[in-house]
């Protein structure tokens, strides 16, 4: 799920959101609109997106094709229009992180899409334990 699905609403409480190797794009928060409005409007009026006061990270793979860079600047962009505190791991190209590089069995995978990252694996979980225990008080 987008870490900007996640967030909006966000569930009471919410105090954290951590996305590895999330798709990004074709959301855009600022649509959101509200019923109501002035006499004539069609009942509904925009509205400004909702605050987020959930923390976000983003571990994300530089040559991962299904999402493009483009995209993860554009949410961080949205992320932070909406007051979000924002951190990203990226991992690049060069060191083979793609789509789905927590996961040990692309390692099997055969389409070159996918892979499997020991490193980005073990560095995202490392920087998702220290937000959620830093955000969670544990």
């Amino acid at each position: 799920m987008d870490v900007l699905k996640a967030c909006t609403p966000a569930p009471p409480g919410l105090r954290a959101v951590v996305s590895f190797h999330g798709v990004v794009d074709g959301y855009v928060p600022h649509d959101l609109t509200a019923t109501g409005g002035s006499e004539g409007s069609g009942g509904a009026e925009a509205v400004a997106a909702p605050p987020i006061t959930a923390r976000a990270l983003l571990c994300h793979a530089e040559a991962d094709p299904f999402v493009p860079r483009d995209g993860v600047d554009a949410c961080l962009a949205a992320l932070g229009e909406r007051g979000c505190r924002w951190e990203l791991q990226a991992f690049g190209a060069a060191g083979g992180a793609r789509h789905s590089f927590t996961n040990p069995a692309q390692a099997l995978n055969e389409n070159p899409a996918f892979s499997y990252d020991a490193r980005a694996d073990a560095a995202s979980w490392a920087a998702a334990r220290e937000l959620l225990a830093d955000a969670l008080g544990s």
